[in-house]
C-alpha cells in the first residue's frame, strides 16, 4: 500500500481515503487515525463512516456497546476522559493463583458483534490508557481481551500545537496506525454546510471572511476562537433570532469576539441592500450593488439563499431564477456561482431546472459538484 503517512489531506479525501481500507479485505484492520486542529470535522467524518452502507454493510446503525446482530455499532472511548478502571478491573483467580481482569460493558464482548471502535482525543490520554490502546492497535487485544473480529479501530487527535491538551505522544503507538494528517478547508467546508442545514448568512459570511472559519493562533491560546465546528453553533444561534443586545455575548462565546464583531457587523450591511422581494419580482430592473461593497453582495447572496431554503415548488424554483439573474448582472461572476453551487447542494431538484441547465451551459470551466 501506499505510504500516506508524510500527506496531507482535507477532511473529504481523508474519509474517502479511510473507506478505500475498510472496505478492503486486505487492509480493513489496518487502523487508521485522524489527526488536525480542534473543530475541523474529525469525529463527524468518523460518523458519516459508520453511517455509510459500503461499511456497515446495510446493519442498523447503533452506538450500544453490545450490538445485536442486525447492528453496526459506533463505540467511542473518549482518551482524556477515561481511566483504566472504565475498560477493565483486575480480580484475583483463586484457581490459578493469579490477577485477571475483568472487562466492563464499554468494550464489545460478543465475538460475531460488528462495529467501529474509536478511539478519540487520544492525544490527551493518560500514559497506562494510551499504553492499553497500543495494545489493542497493535494485536487488537490487551490483558486478555480480545477485540472482536468484525470490528475495525479508527482514532482521532489534535496536535500539540493546537493548545487542545494534547501531551507527550506514544511514538509507538502513533507509530502503529495510518496517519491521515488533516487540513481545513474551507471549499469543503462550504459545501457541507449548504448539503447540512446552516444558516446562509453564516455560509455568506465565512465566504466573504474565509480565513475566520479557523482562526487559532497561538497567541490566542487562551481565548475562544473560531472553527468549522463552532460555525454551527453560531449558525444555530442566528436561526434562534436573538435580540440585538445579547447577540454579540453569545456570539462571542462561541466563536470569539472578533469573529462575532465581524459577524454582526456583516448581518446588519442588509439594510443597505436593494429588497430582496424587488429582486425576486425585478431581477433585471432592480438596482445593482457597486463591486466595492463586496460584503453588502456577499450578505444579499446569504439573504437569497434564505429566501430560497424557506421556500419550496414553483416559489423556489422562481426564486432560484430570479436570484441567478440578478446576481449574473454583477462583472465578477464570483457571486452567482457561489449562490448556484450552495442552492444546488441545499436543494437537488434544482439540477432538473432550466435555469440551472442554461447556467452550467455558460459556465463549463466550473465544477458544481
Amino acid at each position: 500500500m501506499e505510504n500516506l503517512n508524510e500527506q496531507s489531506f482535507n477532511i473529504l479525501n481523508a474519509k474517502d481515503s479511510v473507506k478505500k481500507i475498510l472496505t478492503d479485505k486486505k487492509t480493513k484492520h489496518k487502523p487508521c487515525l485522524l489527526r488536525g486542529a480542534s473543530g475541523i470535522g474529525k469525529s463527524d467524518c468518523v460518523k458519516q463512516l459508520w453511517l455509510d452502507e459500503e461499511i456497515n454493510g446495510g446493519l442498523k446503525p447503533t452506538t450500544n456497546s453490545q450490538p445485536k446482530k442486525n447492528e453496526f455499532a459506533l463505540i467511542t472511548l473518549i482518551g482524556s476522559q477515561i481511566e483504566p478502571q472504565d475498560l477493565y478491573l483486575p480480580r484475583y483467580d483463586s484457581e490459578t493463583d493469579t490477577q485477571k481482569y475483568a472487562f466492563t460493558d464499554r468494550l464489545p464482548k460478543d465475538k460475531d458483534a460488528k462495529g467501529i471502535l474509536f478511539l478519540d482525543e487520544i492525544g490527551s490520554a493518560s500514559p497506562t490508557i494510551q499504553k492499553a490502546f497500543q495494545q489493542l492497535v497493535l494485536a487488537r487485544e490487551f490483558n486478555g481481551y480480545v477485540l472482536p473480529e468484525n470490528f475495525v479501530i479508527l482514532g482521532a487527535t489534535n496536535r500539540q500545537e493546537d493548545n487542545a491538551g494534547v501531551g507527550v505522544q506514544n511514538s509507538a503507538l502513533m507509530n502503529r496506525f495510518q496517519i491521515f494528517d488533516v487540513e481545513m478547508n474551507t471549499d469543503i467546508w462550504q459545501k457541507w454546510a449548504s448539503e447540512n442545514g446552516v444558516n446562509p448568512l453564516v455560509q455568506a459570511y465565512f465566504r466573504y471572511e474565509p480565513q475566520n472559519l479557523h482562526n487559532f493562533t497561538k497567541d490566542k491560546r487562551n481565548e475562544q476562537f473560531c472553527s468549522p465546528r463552532s460555525a454551527v453553533t453560531l449558525s444555530d444561534l442566528v436561526y434562534q433570532n436573538h435580540d440585538d443586545l445579547i447577540q454579540l455575548p453569545l456570539y462571542t462565546g462561541c466563536v470569539g469576539f472578533d469573529v462575532a464583531q465581524s459577524f454582526i457587523a456583516f448581518s446588519k450591511v442588509i439594510v443597505n441592500a436593494p429588497s430582496i422581494d424587488d429582486i425576486i419580482e425585478k431581477p433585471m430592473e432592480t438596482e445593482s450593488i457597486d463591486q466595492n461593497q463586496t460584503n453588502v453582495r456577499f450578505a444579499v447572496v446569504g439573504a437569497l439563499l434564505q429566501k430560497l431554503k424557506e421556500n419550496s415548488g414553483k416559489k423556489q424554483e422562481k426564486i432560484f431564477s430570479s436570484a441567478t439573474k440578478y446576481l449574473s448582472r454583477f462583472e465578477n461572476p464570483e457571486f452567482v456561482i457561489f449562490f448556484v453551487k450552495q442552492s444546488i447542494n441545499m436543494e437537488r431538484g434544482l439540477l432538473v431546472t432550466k435555469t440551472y441547465t442554461d447556467f452550467s451551459l455558460e459556465h463549463t470551466d466550473v465544477n458544481f459538484e
